[in-house]
C-alpha cells in the first residue's frame, strides 16, 4: 500500500515551503501526486535570476524511506516541465530502490532522461550557491519527530539535482577525476548548469541547437 503525502497545510510542509521560498523564490504552484507517485512536487520562480525550481513534498512519508530527504531541480524559467520531470525520476528512483542520496552520488540511464537533449543522470549535491544553508535544513518537522537533533538523522536534506550529460557522468566515473574535477570545469568554464539543452561535451558553457 502507498503512503500518502498528507495535507500540505501540516507543519513539516508549510516549515519546508518557507524554507524553500528563502532560497528558490516564490512558490506559485504545487503540483499533485502523479501515476503511483504518493509525493507532491512544489514550483518555486526566482524572477530576479530566471530560474524555477521543482521541490519535492512528501518523500520521506513513502513506506520504506528510512531518512528524511527531499529533492530540488533548478532549472532556467523556460524549462518548468523538465524541472518537474527530474525531480519525480530522482525521488521515484530513491524510494523504489531503498537506498541513500548522499551528497556526491548520481543516478545515470542508458537513455536521455529527458527527449531530445543529451541529459543522461542527475547529480546529488548542495546548492551551489549557499551549499549547505540550503540543502540541510534543521527547523522543520519531520516524520517521526522534530527536525533539529544535531544528527545526521535529525536534518532533513534537500538534495539538489545538477542535470549530467553522458560525457560528464564520464569525468565523474574517471580515476583521478570525479566531483570535484567536475566542478572545477563548470565554474571554469561558466557552464549553464540550469539548462538541460547545453551541450555535451564536459565543462562546456555553449547550448545544443
Amino acid at each position: 500500500m502507498l503512503g500518502m503525502t498528507g495535507s500540505l497545510d501540516g507543519p513539516y510542509y508549510i516549515a519546508l515551503q518557507a524554507h524553500a521560498q528563502r532560497y528558490l523564490g516564490r512558490g506559485y504552484a504545487c503540483v499533485s501526486p502523479v501515476g503511483d507517485d504518493s509525493f507532491s512536487v512544489g514550483l518555486h520562480r526566482d524572477e530576479r535570476a530566471g530560474l524555477v525550481s521543482a521541490l519535492t513534498l512528501g518523500v520521506p512519508f513513502q513506506p520504506g524511506v528510512m531518512e528524511p530527504v527531499e529533492f530540488a531541480c533548478t532549472l532556467q524559467a523556460s524549462q518548468e516541465r523538465e524541472a518537474h520531470h527530474l525531480a519525480r525520476v530522482a525521488a521515484r528512483w530513491f524510494i523504489a530502490s531503498g537506498a541513500t542520496a548522499a551528497f556526491g552520488e548520481w543516478i545515470q540511464s542508458n537513455r536521455p532522461m529527458l527527449p531530445d537533449t543529451g541529459i543522461h543522470g542527475l547529480l546529488f549535491d548542495t546548492d551551489p550557491m549557499v551549499g549547505e544553508a540550503f540543502s540541510v535544513f534543521d527547523g522543520g518537522v519531520r516524520p517521526g519527530g522534530p527536525v533539529g537533533s544535531g544528527t545526521a538523522h535529525g536534518a532533513l536534506r534537500v538534495v539538489v539535482l545538477i542535470p549530467l550529460t553522458a560525457a560528464e557522468i564520464g569525468v565523474l566515473e574517471s580515476p583521478g577525476q570525479g566531483r570535484k574535477t567536475l566542478w572545477e570545469r563548470w565554474r571554469a568554464d561558466g557552464t549553464r548548469l540550469w539548462d538541460v539543452g547545453r551541450d555535451e561535451r564536459p565543462g562546456t558553457g555553449a547550448t545544443a541547437g
